[in-house]
């Protein structure tokens, strides 16, 4: 006898609600982990337009819109992402998780409402532990240098 429509309906549904609700529980603890940091890197800079992302569940970027530091030096950008990079390595949980921390400040900006504009000030990143990987304002990178990576781990 070959199953009836409404049972096997029933039992995909069933199905696709316990994957949902297993796959779920991870998400909701990511965004709440995601705003709570967001929260405190608001209330340790003072600032109301902090934006955290998580891409890939293996890139964190900070994002500082319309930040006092776009007016002033690069090297006060640079030490404000340091610090913010340091501040979450020690307060987001699963840092160990994470690959790379961007810290970027930009500028946006709304015009007759519909107009959007948005600029990238300044970029910059961080491992896991806080060290940069990108250089800073102040380094300058020729393209044309060799980079040697070692993989200890395969030698």
């Amino acid at each position: 006898m070959p199953p009836r429509p409404g049972k096997t309906l029933l039992t995909s549904v069933l199905c696709t609600l316990l994957l949902a609700s297993a796959c779920s529980s991870g998400l909701v603890k990511s965004l709440t982990e995601l705003a709570r940091l967001r929260q405190q890197l608001i209330d340790k800079y003072h600032e109301p337009d902090i934006r955290v992302n998580l891409q890939n569940s293996r890139n964190l970027t900070i994002i500082f819109v319309n930040s006092p530091l776009n007016q002033q030096a690069a090297a006060a950008r640079a030490k404000r992402a340091q610090e913010a990079a340091k501040f979450v390595v020690s307060h987001y949980q699963a840092i160990r998780e994470i690959g790379s921390i961007w810290v970027y400040f930009a500028a946006y900006e709304t015009r007759l409402i519909i107009f959007h504009y948005s600029r990238s000030v300044d970029a910059f990143a961080f491992d896991n532990t806080g060290s940069e990987t990108y250089p800073g304002p102040n380094e300058k990178v020729d393209d044309r240098t060799p980079v040697a990576r070692f993989n200890s781990a395969r030698n």
